[in-house]
C-alpha cells in the first residue's frame, strides 16, 4: 500500500506505522512525522484490545455469526468475560479489491462513531495475514433472517425496526458519512431488538458529490446505476426499498435478469402487495422517487405513517436543559421530531436522541418559571432575554417612528415615486410590460432609492 502522508506516492514500509493506533503505515520516519503533525494526531486512536487479550469461542458452528467475501465473524470472550464479535478480513482478498489505505481509512472513520443504533468497533487488530476488527456483539442476528424466518412484517412491527434505522442514518449524515450499502443483512438486532447498523465497508465521508458505483443491486438508487453524482439521498432510497422489503417479504424490484431489474429501477416500476396502507404507500412512494424529491431522515421522521403509530413519552411544554443550548422548551412535535425553543432560536431534534442527551421534565407552576401566553413554562432565563428582545424591536420601533423628515427633501422624488406607485402596491412581474415602457431614468432613479431592498 500506499504511504499514508497525502503529500507521498512511495509505498509504505511495514516497520514503520505510527506507534499509538498501529494502523497508518508510511515508507519513512519522516513522513510519519509529517502527517502526524498535519492531520493523523487529530484522529489516532490507541488500541482497547490486543489479540492476547481475545479468546474465540472453540471451533463449532455457533461460534460462527457469519461471513462475508473477505472472510468470517465470530463471537469471541475477553478476558473479563464479555462477548464480543471478530470480523476477520484476508489481507490478500481485499487487496485485490480495494486499496488496504482504503479500508484503513474506513476503519478510522467507523471508530469514530459512537451511537445507539450503530454498531460500535472497538478496535482493530492485524497480523501479518489477517485485519481484525473488534466489533460490539449483537445477539439476536441479523434483520434479513428475521423477515425471512416471520415472511413479512405487520406494520407495527416494520415501523419499529425501521425508525430505529432512520435514526441511525440520521445521526451518521450529521457526521457526514454516507453508508452506501443499507440492506437488512447489515441491519443487527441487540438486547429487546435493538437496531445496529453495520458494515462500513462502502461508506463514503465528506458533504462532497460520489459517483463511485458500489452497494447492493435491489437496494441501489437509480443515479448510482447512472453513474451519476450523488449524495446522502442514496441512503434514503435504500430506506424505502428497505420498508418496502419488510412489508412484502421481498425487494419491490424483481426480474429475471439483472438487466432486467436494473431496467425497473431506472424506470421506478414497482408495485404494491395487498393490505398495505395508504400511508405506508404514500412513505414508500416519497423516498423510491428522483434524487431531488426525496426527504430527509427528519422529514420521514415527521411523515404521517410514522406519526400513525408513534406513542410520545413526552409532550410539547416539557421543559429540556441541553449541553449545549442550555434551558428550552418544548414548542412543536411532529412524529418522532420535536422543536425546542431555546430563547431566541429553534432547533430540530430526534426525540429519542434529545432524551439521552438531556435532562427533560414536565412543567410545573413554580417560582423559578414564569406563565405567559407567549411563553408558557419558559425558564427565567429564556423568558427575559425574550422580553430584552422585545424591547429592543419597541425601541428601535419608536426611533423610526420619531424621525424627522424634511418634506422639502423628499419633494424631488415624489412625483417619481407617484408615478411608480403601482408597482409597489402590486406584484412587479405582473405590471413588467407598463413598467418596461415608463421612463428608464425614472426606475433607475427608484432603485437607487430603494438599493437595500432584495429580490
Amino acid at each position: 500500500m500506499e504511504c499514508c502522508n497525502p503529500e507521498c506516492s512511495n509505498l509504505s514500509s511495514d516497520t514503520i506505522v505510527c506507534r499509538n493506533c498501529c494502523m497508518t503505515r508510511y515508507c519513512s520516519e519522516e513522513c510519519l512525522k509529517i502527517d502526524w503533525e498535519l492531520n493523523h494526531s487529530k484522529h489516532c486512536q490507541p488500541h482497547v484490545y490486543s489479540l492476547e487479550d481475545l479468546q474465540i469461542v472453540s471451533n463449532h458452528n455457533s461460534s460462527k455469526l457469519g461471513r462475508g467475501s473477505y472472510g468470517e465473524v465470530r463471537l469471541i470472550f475477553t478476558k473479563k468475560g464479555e462477548k464480543l464479535a471478530l470480523k476477520s478480513i484476508s489481507k490478500n482478498l481485499i487487496e485485490t479489491k480495494i486499496p488496504l489505505k482504503i479500508l484503513y481509512r474506513e476503519i478510522s472513520v467507523h471508530r469514530s462513531l459512537c451511537h445507539r443504533n450503530i454498531i460500535k468497533l472497538y478496535d482493530h487488530l492485524e497480523d501479518s495475514s489477517n485485519i481484525y476488527l473488534v466489533l460490539e456483539y449483537a445477539e439476536h442476528g441479523n434483520l434479513f433472517t428475521h423477515i425471512k424466518r416471520k415472511k413479512k412484517l405487520t406494520e407495527p412491527e416494520a415501523w419499529n425496526f425501521f425508525t430505529q434505522v432512520c435514526i441511525g442514518i440520521n445521526y451518521l449524515h450529521e457526521q457526514q458519512v454516507i453508508h452506501r450499502d443499507i440492506k437488512p443483512e447489515n441491519i443487527l438486532l441487540g438486547i429487546d431488538n435493538l437496531v445496529k447498523i453495520c458494515d462500513f465497508g462502502w461508506c463514503a465521508c465528506g458533504a462532497e458529490e460520489r459517483s463511485t458505483f458500489c452497494g447492493t443491486l435491489d437496494y441501489m438508487a437509480p443515479e448510482v446505476l447512472n453513474l451519476d453524482r450523488y449524495s446522502y439521498e442514496v441512503d434514503i432510497w435504500a430506506l424505502g426499498i428497505l420498508l418496502y422489503e419488510m412489508l412484502h417479504g421481498y425487494a419491490p424490484f424483481r426480474a429475471k435478469s439483472d438487466r432486467a431489474k436494473c431496467k425497473l429501477i431506472l424506470d421506478k416500476t414497482f408495485i404494491f402487495g395487498p393490505g398495505i396502507t395508504d400511508e405506508a404507500k404514500n412513505l414508500i412512494s416519497s423516498l423510491l422517487t428522483d434524487a431531488n424529491s426525496r426527504p430527509t431522515v427528519k422529514d420521514i421522521l415527521k411523515h404521517d405513517w410514522i406519526r400513525k403509530y408513534t406513542h410520545n413519552a413526552i409532550e410539547e411544554g416539557y421543559l429540556v436543559n441541553h449541553p449545549e443550548f442550555g434551558d428550552g422548551i418544548i414548542s412543536g412535535i411532529r412524529g418522532l421530531i420535536c422543536e425546542v425553543e431555546f430563547g431566541i432560536f429553534l432547533k430540530e431534534f430526534v426525540i429519542n436522541d434529545l432524551v439521552e442527551i438531556c435532562t427533560i421534565k414536565e412543567f410545573k407552576e413554580q417560582e423559578d418559571y414564569r406563565i405567559s401566553a407567549s411563553g408558557i413554562g419558559l425558564p427565567k432565563s429564556v423568558k427575559e432575554n425574550k422580553d430584552k428582545i422585545e424591547e429592543k424591536k419597541e425601541n428601535k420601533k419608536e426611533e423610526y417612528e420619531n424621525l424627522e423628515i424634511s418634506d422639502s427633501a423628499l419633494e424631488m422624488k415624489i412625483k417619481e415615486l407617484n408615478q411608480l406607485k403601482f408597482i409597489l402596491e402590486a406584484p412587479i412581474i405582473r405590471h413588467k410590460k407598463k413598467a418596461d415602457s415608463m421612463n428608464q431614468s425614472v426606475i433607475d432613479s427608484l432603485l437607487s432609492s430603494f438599493s437595500c431592498v432584495k429580490r
